[in-house]
């Protein structure tokens, strides 16, 4: 899985329909350009929803699970409301906002992100849910490390709302959106060993218990490096 992947990916397009006020149009210009900056996807798409674009960077394409964020979505989007932000927070900890350009015809989408960083037994615990390969849980690792973050205190959130309430012209609101995922097999499976499974969280654990010793050193001032697989 390559990191541009994961990597910024703007089709927004704004088009006449789309963001027609001039004042609007430089701020959701620069909006695109932070989104940039922040390595966060950006993408546009017209109502009635049409399609099956990938929102997740790849991810349950290279996991070989579905079905996909978009299609689990396409059931909210008959009623969104303008002002309003989406959040949804799928089973592999990624996040998503989705809102209204001006006139309702059109919506964006941005995501994937993280809002903390995914702990070794949520991984595992993901794994197992998904019945993950170690080769895909070693994917769904190094997906984690390439995923931008976005703390819930972040002034991220007061640009996004002072963008919504200025394309909307009302006070913006964030309402959170469960879905349904019933994640399916989309692609073939290797058999599984139990003995191969623990022994991929095995590294997986020494490699976090690593990063921490190595963490605490520098905190310390230690200039002797750990060793890994000490």
């Amino acid at each position: 899985m390559q990191k541009k992947a994961h990597t910024l990916c703007i089709l927004c397009q704004i088009s006449k329909r789309g963001v027609s006020v001039t004042t609007s149009s430089r701020e959701y210009a620069f909006f695109l350009q932070v989104l940039e900056r922040s390595g966060i996807s950006c993408l546009e798409f017209s109502l009635p929803a049409q399609g099956d674009p990938e929102l997740d960077g790849g991810l349950r394409r290279s996991l070989g699970v579905g079905p996909s964020v978009f299609s689990s979505c396409r059931s909210m989007f008959a009623y969104m409301e303008p002002g309003i932000l989406y959040h949804i927070a799928d089973r592999f900890y990624l996040n998503y906002l989705f809102f209204l350009l001006p006139g309702g015809a059109r919506c964006a989408a941005l995501g994937p992100y993280l809002s903390i960083q995914p702990s070794p037994q949520q991984i595992f615990e993901t794994a197992e849910q998904c019945q993950l390969s170690p080769a895909r849980i070693r994917l769904l690792e190094e997906f984690y490390i390439t995923m931008p973050q976005i703390a819930d205190n972040s002034p991220f959130y007061s640009l996004l709302f002072c963008l919504c309430e200025t394309l909307s012209g009302r006070r913006a609101q964030v309402r959170q959106v469960t879905i349904e995922e019933k994640l399916t097999s989309s692609a073939p499976v290797l058999p599984r060993k139990t003995a191969d499974l623990a022994a991929a969280m095995q590294r997986l654990e020494k490699r976090y218990h690593f990063e921490d010793e190595l963490m605490q050193a520098i905190a310390a001032g230690d200039r002797t490096k750990p060793k890994y697989g000490s």
